[in-house]
């Protein structure tokens, strides 16, 4: 089974959100929705709204995982079949926090940092960039604040969303899509 594993810096930086997210792209897939998987605090059906889906795919997972160190992340990694995305305030701390992740994944090779994302979350309001020089462009999605996301409750439609939203959504459910390609 092909995972991929939502982890945060800390609690409360947007791991069920983004899990949520990739999930929503991925639910109408023709070759089936990937199977969801959380820690029992994380509340992920609440975010998704409900697990109906009309074909489901065995093979494939989505887990928001929480709080993970850098070791433990990169644990995942090394036991093969799974793909990380790391969440992360956007924030100086987060964004440290997150090439620390990346730091300790390295030490893996390049085929380890190549099932890993990194996506930068505005959770605590809008607010200017924040410099990822340490975070290769490739890794890296950065999710504007939308008040639309931060609401509780599941995530909305795309089309709901501002249009800067929207399109970094749409970007992370891609990138969801080619992490869990085996």
């Amino acid at each position: 089974m092909k995972t991929l594993a939502v982890v945060g810096t800390a609690g409360g930086v947007g791991t069920t959100t983004v899990a949520a997210l990739a999930f929503a792209g991925l639910r109408q897939h023709p070759h089936g929705s990937p199977m969801l998987y959380a820690r029992p605090s994380a509340r992920l059906l609440d975010r998704v709204g409900d697990d109906e889906v009309p074909a489901l795919n065995g093979d494939l997972a989505i887990w928001d995982a929480g709080p993970h160190t850098p070791e433990s992340a990169a644990a995942l990694l090394e036991a093969g079949g799974c793909a990380v995305a790391v969440a992360a305030p956007a924030t100086p701390l987060g964004v440290a926090d997150a090439a620390t992740f990346l730091s300790t994944a390295s030490e893996l090779g390049e085929e380890a940092l190549a099932g890993i994302a990194v996506v930068l979350s505005q959770v605590n309001g809008p607010g200017p960039a924040v410099p990822t020089t340490a975070i290769p462009a490739p890794m890296l999605l950065r999710l504007p604040y939308d008040p639309r996301l931060a609401a509780p409750g599941p995530v909305p439609a795309t089309a709901n969303l501002a249009g800067r939203t929207r399109t970094a959504v749409i970007s992370w459910q891609r990138r969801a899509g080619a992490l869990l390609t085996p």
